[in-house]
């Protein structure tokens, strides 16, 4: 008798959704979630930071150097300060092993970590493990995407750092609409990314398919991409040179924001042109089973 009253209380007809009950404003949606997942956020965050540390200690050093960052400003930024001390400390063919590593599973691992993201920004489950289950899924697709990543980011600073204070005359100008264009080339690439790692956990689609999509979604999301990286910038800057606090930023929020971040203003997107308009017949599985 007790288990009928209990079954009858939740199958009784209630109140239910409103389905003219006004949407929420994005902005105040966003945050909303960003405040319930803090927690997973962070611990996401931890643990992609340690796939790729030794990757984006070797990016920074290499930076720093190229860029001529004098001591006294890398000696303000608690995390900097320590990954160039890390980066010294650590003998040579231990680091260069390290590097080789965590470039081969950074593409890999950012697949899990982008699926992770998609999750969270769509309010879907997410377990600890995805991070390294669809890594694993998406090995070669993500090794593919991870080292033009590393391609794309390489050419596009040494571009930036190329002297070209002792050349006149035409060589001038066509040194400097090759940089011009190197960075045109890498926000555009930027703005393509946003949508490489998601579309690739999500569909079923070849490399070339993915890198099709993304293309057209850069184009197609212009405004969204731009907002985006303005904001993960600003967000990364400020992040990693608060005194005291941004090696506990860097290393338990930041890189979760910005996933979060780009995940939740373009996968709508996706979810436009390649779900309501497409359907779901290039889906993966995990995609089917998990609504929206």
């Amino acid at each position: 008798m007790a288990r009928k009253k209990r079954e009858s209380k939740f199958t009784r007809p209630g109140k239910g959704v409103d389905a003219n009950e006004r949407k929420k404003n994005a902005v105040f949606r966003f945050f909303e979630l960003l405040i319930r997942k803090i927690t997973r956020l962070c611990i996401l965050n931890v643990l992609y930071l340690v796939c790729i540390f030794p990757l984006l200690c070797a990016a920074i050093t290499i930076g720093v150097t190229l860029f001529g960052i004098s001591p006294e400003v890398v000696n303000q930024t608690v995390f900097v300060n320590l990954i160039m001390r890390l980066s010294f400390w650590v003998p040579l063919p231990v680091s260069i092993a390290l590097i080789v590593i965590s470039a081969i599973f950074y593409g890999p691992i950012t697949c899990g970590f982008n699926f992770c993201m998609r999750n969270l920004a769509t309010e879907r489950h997410v377990w600890y493990s995805d991070l390294f289950s669809k890594a694993k899924e998406n090995f070669k697709q993500g090794i593919v995407f991870g080292l033009l990543d590393i391609i794309v980011i390489s050419s596009f600073v040494l571009y930036l750092r190329m002297d070209i204070s002792g050349v006149s005359g035409a060589m001038y100008y066509y040194y400097t609409a090759l940089r011009i264009l190197a960075i045109i080339i890498s926000i555009f690439y930027v703005f393509m990314r946003y949508y490489l790692y998601t579309i690739a956990v999500t569909f079923d689609l070849s490399i070339k398919g993915i890198f099709k999509n993304s293309y057209i979604f850069a184009v197609l999301g212009f405004g969204r991409n731009v907002l985006v990286t303005v904001i993960s910038a600003l967000a990364v800057f400020s992040l990693s040179s608060t005194p005291y606090i941004d090696i506990f930023l860097m290393a338990t929020f930041t890189f979760s924001f910005c996933g979060f971040l780009a995940n939740y203003a373009t996968y709508p997107v996706i979810k436009k042109y390649m779900l309501n308009e497409k359907g779901d017949n290039h889906l993966k599985p995990e995609a089917e089973r998990t609504p929206e």
